[in-house]
């Protein structure tokens, strides 16, 4: 039986912590060059040498005082289920700052193998005695270059050694001023003599609680106030009290900033002690790119023109594909159709299941593409640039640059951007930012631009595109601004936005995070939109006509919800069939193309009269985009695609909405993005109706 190893990964966003996760595992996990990525920790888990290494993946955060969910999930995991290994990944470019985590995790008496990542970018500056330095932070150190995939075989031994050799582990501590240190003895004394049976105790770190307190770490407190009786509180709340007040008289300031000093005069210390040499410093790629790319007027162009690019080449490369898949499925149908008899069972295998899924199938090459794209500018280090580059506008209608990261993935999915909100410390900040959100084109979104954009705009579908999307972005600034003014009013907290040194991404990182959110769209595709096709089938199809054969469309139960809430949308141009799917849209937006899929291809079978030609029969696809270029001018097309941006995502996201922000909060969502896409769509197809 194999022995179990449980390791802790923990480190600061951008260090290539949920890499060399990947790395180790082999998990499909997202991994992204940004803040913010890792909201819930993720486990994964191999087999070496006779040991079952079971890795836990916590989210990346600066420092265990719980300004955010994040710190304070990472950091109770750590006291409450107490790995035996914690890996603190460290990217070896900005020591000085990530050292500052490892300081607090030395104070809680862990132990740690300290993980240098990115170790390259360190030893063309800076020559250290790294086996001075590991005597130093009190645990073996390991070097990694986590998107190369070097290091990894190398870490997996040293985990596997230091399990077993409890040597190698030393006990650090870091010294404080000593007024510090007299206020910690006594806050120390007090808790054990009133709290003997605290769970903390168990790890035998009455000090590092004491620190703890004299920092006033907000959660920290409502946890020991919890967990003890309300006289011994009392009794320990005076107590550090008078100690914050006694460091606060003889030393001037406030305790938590004099430990966070001690904390750094340690790290510098170890630091300099471990130098060997400093190499000359040359100007870096990361500085001249960014003397570029964030350029003051530079800057917005060159990003718009890379959002420009990656819409164009996702249409123009994604195109071939794309017709592959499409003449696959056509020549499925005509298979089916040869060996399947006329009536219900072949209506529904080829108008029902190949067209509804199918049409959303085609499309999976052109998303791979976007998700290729997307990667390739989060691993790389530009998706925090392009943060960086949009605070400026982001501060002007009351948020910072933090905001526009969930915004950026919610390019991806919605969901996660929701959840990755999480990580605004402001709830006014974090509300607005979800609210806005609902703009971002999601992937689900991309079937439905690319279907009406290749039909009514083919010369132009790129472009088209594109300016759905930027109108997403302009409606996300506008209804943010108006926001921050009514209902969520106040200034946007401060932030300093992080930018990670630029690096190669690998084929795997890029691969890894292409096919976790292509694998989504996959499996909905292959539930709940087939589920969707079966059942817009079955009500297209029903009831049946006297002499048993599919009434009219119109008369169908589908048909019949569709005219009756046609009148809603008629003043934006739409008929009943498309009003039904904008209805069938809200279980997911991909639901919208099966739909019309679904629609006209029954509709052009009827049409057709289910006519024998297998020429007919050959291009199922085709026939359903030609009948849809017949009934719509291009007008509708751009309103529909516009409408179907506006209003808010699948349900599955409102769910998630629901659980961030609360029951009113969703409510107000619901109503207020009906009601701007209603008006907006009405606005547009009423005027533009005069120039057709």
């Amino acid at each position: 039986m194999n022995k179990i190893i449980r390791v802790a990964l923990i480190g600061t966003p951008n260090s290539g912590k949920t890499t060399i996760f990947n790395e180790l595992t082999g998990a499909r996990q997202h991994v992204g060059n940004y803040p913010g990525v890792t909201v819930e920790h993720k486990s994964g888990e191999i087999i070496k040498d006779g040991y079952q290494i079971k890795f836990t993946d916590l989210p990346g955060t600066y420092s265990l005082y719980a300004y955010s969910p994040e710190e304070a999930v990472s950091r109770n995991y750590l006291i409450k289920e107490k790995p035996d290994i914690v890996l603190n990944v460290i990217d070896s470019a900005s020591l000085e700052r990530n050292l500052y985590l490892s300081t607090q995790l030395i104070e809680m008496d862990l132990p740690i193998i300290f993980v240098f990542n990115m170790f390259d970018s360190l030893i063309d500056k800076t020559d250290y005695d790294f086996e001075l330095l590991s005597k130093l932070l009190g645990g073996p150190i390991s070097k990694t270059i986590g998107n190369k995939g070097k290091g990894i075989r190398e870490l997996l031994d040293v985990i596997i050694e230091f399990y077993k050799e409890s040597s190698l582990r030393k006990k650090i501590r870091i010294n404080y001023h000593d007024e510090i240190e007299n206020e910690i003895k006594k806050i120390s004394d007090v808790f054990s003599k009133e709290n003997p049976d605290f769970d903390f105790n168990e790890s035998d770190n009455l000090r590092w609680i004491s620190v703890k307190l004299l920092e006033q770490d907000p959660v920290f407190i409502k946890e020991i106030i919890q967990q003890t009786d309300e006289l011994s509180y009392q009794k320990l709340e005076t107590q550090v009290n008078n100690s914050i007040s006694h460091i606060n008289n003889i030393l001037k300031s406030e305790p938590l900033r004099l430990i966070a000093e001690a904390r750094y005069g340690f790290i510098n210390g170890a630091l300099k002690e471990a130098l060997i040499s400093k190499k000359e410093s040359k100007e870096s790629i990361t500085d001249r790119l960014d003397s570029i790319l964030l350029n003051k007027y530079l800057g917005l162009p060159i990003f718009a023109f890379f959002m420009w690019l990656m819409f164009q080449a996702v249409f123009k490369l994604g195109d071939y594909p794309m017709n592959w898949l499409n003449m696959f499925f056509a020549k499925l149908s005509e298979w089916l159709t040869d060996i399947v008899p006329s009536g219900l069972l072949q209506s529904l295998l080829v108008d029902g299941i190949i067209a509804g899924v199918g049409g959303i199938l085609i499309f999976t090459p052109k998303i791979m593409l976007l998700f290729i794209f997307i990667a390739f500018f989060e691993d790389s280090g530009y998706m925090a640039r392009a943060a960086f580059i949009m605070d400026r506008i982001m501060h002007k209608i009351g948020l910072h640059g933090k905001s526009f990261i969930p915004m950026l993935i919610g390019f991806g999915c919605t969901i996660p951007a929701y959840m990755c909100a999480r990580t605004l410390e402001n709830k006014n900040d974090r509300l607005i930012t979800m609210h806005i959100n609902t703009f971002m084109s999601c992937g689900g979104r991309l079937p439905i631009y690319i279907l009406f954009a290749g039909i009514f705009f083919p010369n132009n579908a790129g472009n088209i595109i594109f300016s759905i999307y930027l109108i997403g972005i302009i409606f996300a600034v506008a209804t943010a601004k108006l926001l921050r003014v009514t209902r969520f009013k106040g200034e946007a907290e401060p932030f300093v936005m992080e930018l990670p040194p630029y690096r190669m991404p690998s084929f795997k990182s890029i691969f890894i995070h292409m096919w976790e959110r292509t694998w989504q769209y996959l499996k909905k595709a292959g539930t709940i939109i087939l589920a969707i096709s079966i059942i817009m089938w079955f009500l297209f199809t029903f009831p049946l006509s006297a002499d048993n054969e599919p009434s009219s469309l119109e008369d169908s139960y589908a048909g019949r919800t569709g005219v009756f809430i046609s009148p809603i949308f008629k003043p934006l141009g739409f008929d009943w069939k498309l009003s039904l799917a904008s209805l069938t849209g809200t279980a997911g937006k991909e639901v919208v193309v099966s739909t019309i899929g679904t629609l006209f291809s029954l509709s052009g079978n009827s049409i057709e009269n289910n006519m024998d030609s297998k020429e007919e029969k050959s291009s199922e696809q085709e026939k359903v985009m030609a009948s849809i270029s017949k009934s719509y001018h291009p007008l509708i097309g751009y309103n529909f695609m516009l409408f179907s941006l506006l209003y808010f995502p699948c349900i599955a996201s409102l769910v998630v909405f629901q659980k961030e922000a609360g029951f009113k909060e969703l409510m107000f969502q619901i109503a207020f993005t009906l009601s701007l896409a209603w008006f907006v769509s009405f606005i547009v197809y009423q005027i533009g109706r005069f120039f057709i």
